[in-house]
């Protein structure tokens, strides 16, 4: 089956998947910001990954990721301590 399309059918599909990809390329560039810079406030890196607001980042990120920004950083904090102490242990 072929399907045939405008060329103003083509670029509105292609606008439409480039801007669905938008937010969960901001989601993975705030989850690096996350572990990097712990200090830093959730509102700062919401507003840093390109979200109007922290409330907006807090929803959408948790839409992603099955978890609140706070409880991501924890998470993968506390994962990513544990793994060290294992490779630090000797055999």
């Amino acid at each position: 089956m072929q399907y045939r399309c405008s060329s103003v059918c083509c670029s509105s599909l292609i606008e439409k998947n480039s801007i669905s990809d938008e937010p969960i390329n901001r989601i993975e560039y705030a989850k690096t910001c996350l572990l990097k810079n712990r200090k830093a406030l959730i509102s700062e890196i919401a507003l840093d990954s390109g979200f109007v607001n922290d409330a907006q980042f807090c929803s959408m990120f948790k839409r992603a990721t099955g978890m609140t920004p706070t409880k991501y950083r924890e998470q993968v904090s506390a994962n990513t301590s544990y793994n060290n102490k294992i490779k630090k242990t000797p055999t």
